[in-house]
């Protein structure tokens, strides 16, 4: 993170330097991807280790432990942004425009962050986890202060102003928004389909006819005509088969005093075509 001192690291020089400072960016860059593709915690020394190509003790010649990982992470963001701000000039004891040299810092502290924010979401996860927000120096707050200072000499900010505590007001405000965007569900994009592109807005414009539907038939009604058919097939399953001898048997299987059979009984209770069948209880 961008909120502590940053060292004042020489460039190496001989070769041995730079074959080392390869090296180190190389793990760096190898830990970097897994923690973004696995999470911090689901990454271990060994997978850095392979992925970087490395020895597990070349790991340890230039990080101590796998947080170190982390601070380094910081460092890299604070290195970005005093290089943006010296490139547009503007260093934060001599600022002339205090509103507008906040108000970048600003921006180049997003941009930063949304250079790979999958990156950024990954490795800030860890940072705060790690307790990295309560053990650093507010790097970023002290470089607001003097901005703030800067601006009480040039006579636009009133001497009453406390600037620590102002800059680490502004600080609070820079994490507060950075976890916010972090924490934020992802926005759901709208689908269309290719095939039917938006129709131009009108005042005017009315719904869409329902599409054509093939509903079953209702149910058959007092007095309506039912399909040729229909009823004798409903009549053939749900009558009574009588028995062959004339007599019938309770379920027990006792018989039954015999009862008179009608001529008609044989048909299986054939209706006349067009009859409906009455509900039960009707």
């Amino acid at each position: 993170m961008a909120d502590t001192p940053a060292n004042t690291v020489a460039q190496p020089q001989g070769r041995r330097e730079r074959n080392k400072l390869r090296v180190k960016n190389r793990i760096y860059e190898a830990a970097l991807d897994l923690f973004t593709q696995k999470g911090y915690d689901q990454t271990s020394v060994d997978e850095i280790t392979e992925e970087a190509d490395v020895a597990r003790g070349t790991f340890f010649n230039h990080f101590q432990r796998k947080e170190d990982l982390i601070a380094e992470w910081g460092e890299q963001r604070r290195l970005q942004l005093r290089r943006g701000l010296e490139a547009e000039g503007i260093p934060p004891a001599q600022v002339k425009d205090i509103r507008a040299a906040l108000s970048r810092c600003m921006s180049i502290l997003a941009a930063v962050s949304l250079e790979d924010p999958a990156q950024t979401k990954a490795v800030l996860t860890a940072w705060v986890r790690a307790g990295f927000p309560l053990h650093e120096q507010p790097y970023v707050a002290h470089m607001f202060s003097d901005f703030i200072e800067a601006g009480q000499r040039a006579g636009d900010i009133s001497q009453d102003v406390d600037a620590p505590l102002a800059g680490t007001l502004l600080r609070d405000v820079y994490l507060g928004t950075l976890y916010r965007w972090v924490q934020a569900p992802r926005a759901r994009p709208t689908w269309r389909p290719a095939s039917s592109p938006p129709a131009p807005p009108s005042s005017t414009a009315s719904c869409p006819a329902a599409p054509a539907r093939s509903d079953p038939p209702p149910p058959c009604a007092r007095g309506a005509v039912p399909a040729a058919g229909t009823t004798e097939r409903r009549n053939r399953r749900h009558s009574p088969r009588p028995a062959r001898d004339g007599g019938r048997s309770d379920p027990a299987g006792l018989p039954l005093p015999p009862v008179a059979v009608s001529p008609t009984a044989g048909r299986r209770g054939r209706r006349p075509a067009g009859a409906c069948r009455s509900a039960p209880g009707r």
